[in-house]
């Protein structure tokens, strides 16, 4: 019989991107019985092109206008999303969404992989 198990990782969402085109995610902060949850403190999202690279490549801006009502948007810049193409036509890297309340330990909100397609027209 397998041993139960706790799994604290967040949840996972892929992003495929299109270089140059701006790109935005909401997110819904909810507990266990699907109700907001009111985000405050600061919000961070960045890409990366493995997980435990110093620096990042991108970083996402989040919009904490709704936060109270358990919104959060973060989104990126077409100047943004071309960035992530240098020599090759594909970017494969990772990405994460955390959330840092005051006086407390960071949260994790989602995090997956990221493919972002060389664009054609410029």
């Amino acid at each position: 019989m397998p041993k139960p198990k706790l799994d604290l990782r967040p949840k996972s969402l892929d992003l495929e991107l299109y270089a140059g085109d701006g790109a935005t995610i909401q997110l819904s902060v909810i507990d266990n019985q699907s109700r907001p949850i009111p985000v405050d403190g600061e919000v961070t999202a960045q890409i990366r092109v493995n997980r435990l690279d110093a620096d990042s490549l991108v970083s996402f801006d989040a919009n904490l206008t709704q936060a109270q009502l358990g919104i959060v948007l973060v989104s990126l810049t077409g100047e943004k999303t071309a960035s992530l193409i240098t020599d090759e036509p594909l970017f494969r890297g990772v990405w994460d969404v955390q959330w840092l309340a005051p006086d407390t330990e960071p949260i994790t909100l989602i995090q997956g992989r990221v493919n972002c397609y060389a664009d054609v027209t410029r």
